[in-house]
């Protein structure tokens, strides 16, 4: 079933790619039937990736949350659902295409080449607060991800319009990481008899959050706006990409059975 996983995804990152060259295309010539085609090749590409997630589910028997390969491609699949969800609400965030496809299609790129294990749950990942967590740190992901992306539409475009989308994602990802540690702090009591034990995905996890506190207090009390804000709202989100992906190469952590 795995081989099949593989395909499909392989499919996905095609379709990814053909709606990332038509946006491409379409942001020189402004013709309206290659946005058409690049929307309908990355909802083609979605529904690959779909079934690329409902079969790696029904094989192991439990969320895509218990190794790299999972996570990387559940955690893309929730941003693209976000960015699917508020590009249909806000035209003008179609733009972020520019970066969320580039990206989907280096992530499950890189997934499909890891070797997954399948492997039972222990005991302790039988309760509801672990379903929390993992979920919570998916939405994390995507609603600080797209977060950056208007950010970054913001210092390309100046328009105001991604500034606020900006400052509301941050505020919805800061949410999303306080319920992440927060439930994450039950299940480890229920697990291991301690609600912290600075394990360096949590600690790194804890600093995400203040970092974010930081960016939302200084729009709300300083001022913060234009050029700066933006860059520290991607700012913000680096340190998350280091919570979520990048230690699990440099420290041991609890976090190795269960990637977020």
């Amino acid at each position: 079933m795995f081989k099949l996983q593989v395909i499909n995804l392989w499919t996905s990152v095609s379709f990814y790619g053909v709606a990332f060259v038509f946006w491409v295309v379409h942001s020189y010539w402004y013709k309206p039937i290659l946005l058409r085609f690049s929307n309908y090749s990355g909802i083609i590409g979605f529904v690959f990736h779909t079934i690329a997630l409902i079969l790696r589910w029904i094989e192991v028997n439990h969320g895509p949350y218990h190794n790299f390969y999972e996570v990387l491609i559940s955690d893309m699949w929730v941003a693209l659902l976000f960015f699917g969800i508020l590009s249909y609400k806000l035209p003008e965030l179609k733009n972020g295409a520019l970066i969320v496809y580039p990206l989907a299609m280096v992530v499950i790129a890189y997934a499909v080449f890891q070797t997954p294990q399948q492997t039972e749950l222990p005991p302790s990942y039988a309760t509801y607060w672990l379903t929390i967590h993992v979920l919570f740190a998916k939405l994390s992901y995507g609603s600080c991800l797209l977060s950056a992306v208007a950010a970054a539409l913001y210092l390309r475009e100046r328009k105001e319009i991604f500034e606020k989308w900006q400052y509301r994602l941050a505020g919805i990802g800061f949410f999303n990481l306080a319920v992440m540690i927060a439930s994450g702090a039950v299940w480890a009591y229920k697990a291991w008899g301690r609600f912290w034990g600075w394990d360096p995905i949590e600690t790194w996890a804890l600093i995400s959050w203040l970092v974010y506190a930081l960016y939302l207090h200084l729009w709300r009390t300083q001022n913060w706006r234009g050029t700066k804000s933006a860059w520290l709202a991607i700012i913000s989100f680096l340190f998350v990409i280091l919570a979520f992906f990048c230690l699990k190469f440099l420290y041991p952590s609890v976090h190795e059975n269960l990637s977020i």
